[in-house]
């Protein structure tokens, strides 16, 4: 079963990698436009687990998959600024998909009769989308970790789309 799940960003998305311009971007493919940004499959499969292990419910990474990259709306900079532990301020630039913007994302999951070989490879929708708006409220989707709260978002919506055999 394919799910289009659509998410509001509650807080910045930001880049990773420092370019040579000190700005820190999405790590983009040759492959990629200029209006998509990667997505960090191995990230939210942790969140996701972590997520369903604080609710009690079984999902492991092999139940669902998610797309290398999306679509993403303008891009803007963000100048997150900081203070060290001696009390010197920091700024830091990143490239980042600005709080408030709706980003959808098409989500795998195995759905199939559970048999002897694919009995771990089934999650009930429900629970995953349980586990997904955990994931938003209290872990977010930051290569930057859940401490400083980036990458949250709200689930807005989720269309279920059942995929035929071609």
């Amino acid at each position: 079963m394919l799910l289009q799940v659509k998410i509001k960003l509650t807080s910045p998305l930001l880049g990773d990698k420092m370019n040579t311009g000190g700005v820190r971007r999405f790590t983009r493919t040759a492959q990629m436009r200029n209006d998509e940004i990667p997505l960090d499959s191995a990230l939210w499969v942790w969140a996701i687990t972590q997520a369903a292990e604080s609710l009690n419910l079984y999902i492991t990474g092999d139940m669902f998959r998610i797309p290398t990259k999306i679509q993403a709306p303008t891009l803007h900079l963000y100048n997150r600024r900081w203070t060290t532990k001696t009390g010197k301020k920091k700024v830091d630039m990143f490239e980042s998909v600005r709080t408030g913007s709706v980003l959808t994302i098409p989500i795998l999951l195995f759905s199939e009769v559970p048999t002897s070989i694919t009995k771990d490879r089934v999650v009930a929708e429900c629970d995953f989308i349980a586990a997904l708006h955990l994931v938003g409220t209290l872990i977010g989707i930051s290569p930057w970790g859940s401490k400083f709260g980036y990458g949250r978002f709200e689930v807005l919506e989720e269309t279920k789309e059942v995929l035929s055999d071609i």
